[in-house]
C-alpha cells in the first residue's frame, strides 16, 4: 500500500454489514486514497466525501471508471467483484496490484485474481492496517482523479425540465440526513444509485445480484418500521 503511487479503494456493501463504516473513513484518512463504491456499498462513504469518486461498474461513474484502468493498486474491502463492476474480467484493472479483503475466503481470487487476499472480519483488518500504512499523500495522483470527477459533468443529462436526473436532485434538496431510500428493480434503480447524494452510512436500500424485481415497495415498508422516525 505505502509503494503505490495510484492506489484505489472500491468499497462494498461488506463494509457495512460489518460495521466497518469508522475504520474505513479512518483508513482513508490516513492514507490519502481516494475511494469508489459498488452499487450496494452506496453510502458506506458519504457522496460530499472529497475522496469519494462515485460508483464504479457499468452503471457506474466516469471517473473510477477510467481510473480503475489506469490505477497500480486496488483494494478492495467487502466485495465480490461481480461481473456488473468488472465488465470482461481480462481487461479489468490490468496494471494494479489487487488487494482483497473479505469475511467469506471463497471470494478471494474467485474471479479476479487477488495478489493478497485477506480473510477476516472487515472491521478488525482495518483496524489491523490502519497504524502500519503510511501518512504520505500523492497530490498528482488525487488531482487526476478529481480532474475527471469534473470532466463528468460533460456527460451527463442537462437538459432542462421533468428529467429522470432532475427529479433525483430535486429530491436530494428534500432529503434528511436520516431519510432511507429504497429502490425497487430497473432502469430507476440505476438512476438513484447514480445522482442520490448520502450523508450517512446504511441508507441505500437495493437489490443486487439477482435483482429481485418487486423488492422496492417490501424494502421500503420494512425500512419505515425498522427505522422509526428516521
Amino acid at each position: 500500500i505505502d509503494a503505490a503511487q495510484r492506489p484505489l479503494l472500491m468499497a462494498g456493501q461488506g463494509v457495512m454489514l460489518g460495521n466497518a463504516e469508522q475504520e474505513l473513513q479512518a483508513f482513508l484518512a490516513k492514507s490519502d486514497i481516494p475511494v469508489a463504491s459498488t452499487l450496494l456499498g452506496l453510502s458506506a462513504v458519504p457522496t460530499s466525501s472529497p475522496q469519494y469518486v462515485g460508483m464504479l461498474g457499468m452503471h457506474g461513474n466516469y471517473g473510477p471508471n477510467i481510473r480503475n484502468q489506469e490505477c497500480d493498486l486496488l483494494i478492495a474491502v467487502g466485495m465480490r467483484f461481480d461481473d456488473r463492476v468488472t465488465g470482461n474480467r481480462e481487461k479489468f484493472a490490468k496494471l494494479a496490484q489487487i488487494i482483497h479483503i473479505d469475511v467469506d475466503g471463497s471470494e478471494l481470487s474467485k474471479t479476479v485474481n487477488s495478489a493478497c487476499g485477506l480473510r477476516g472480519d472487515v472491521k478488525l483488518t482495518l483496524q489491523k492496517l490502519i497504524p502500519l500504512v503510511s501518512a504520505e499523500q500523492k497530490p498528482d495522483w488525487e488531482k487526476a482523479v478529481k480532474a475527471l470527477k469534473e470532466t463528468e459533468n460533460d456527460y451527463l443529462d442537462i437538459r432542462p425540465g421533468l428529467t429522470p436526473r432532475n427529479a433525483i436532485m430535486t429530491l436530494n434538496k428534500h432529503l434528511g440526513e436520516n431519510t432511507a431510500v429504497a429502490t425497487d428493480v430497473g432502469q430507476h434503480q440505476m438512476w438513484a444509485a447514480q445522482n442520490v447524494s448520502f450523508k450517512k452510512p446504511r441508507r441505500f436500500i437495493s437489490s443486487g445480484g439477482l435483482g429481485t424485481m418487486g423488492f422496492g415497495l417490501g424494502a421500503a415498508i420494512g425500512a419505515a418500521v425498522g427505522t422509526g422516525e428516521r
